[in-house]
């Protein structure tokens, strides 16, 4: 991959998530899908009265990615 190629994925995927995604849904859904993430948000955080929830979500989303950086990881290439 080109230089100039990795800083338009660096500075396009973010920018896609953040601005793109949230526009096109204001535009066509009336804000659903940013509504639903927010409150998936505030359900895996426990809804402010039990933070076991907000532990448990954390734990299994570390774990996940731990898994995914083995994995990354296990793949890399050795130099000497």
């Amino acid at each position: 991959m080109s230089k100039l190629l990795k800083i338009i994925v660096s500075i396009g995927v973010p920018v896609l998530f953040t601005m793109v995604i949230p526009a096109i849904d204001l535009g066509v859904n009336n804000g659903r899908l940013v509504e639903w993430f927010g409150k998936l948000l505030i359900m895996l955080a426990g809804n402010g009265s039990n933070p076991f929830i907000a532990v448990v979500s954390l734990m299994i989303g570390a774990g996940i990615v731990a898994g995914l950086a083995y994995l990354l990881v296990r793949r890399a290439p050795v130099k000497e």
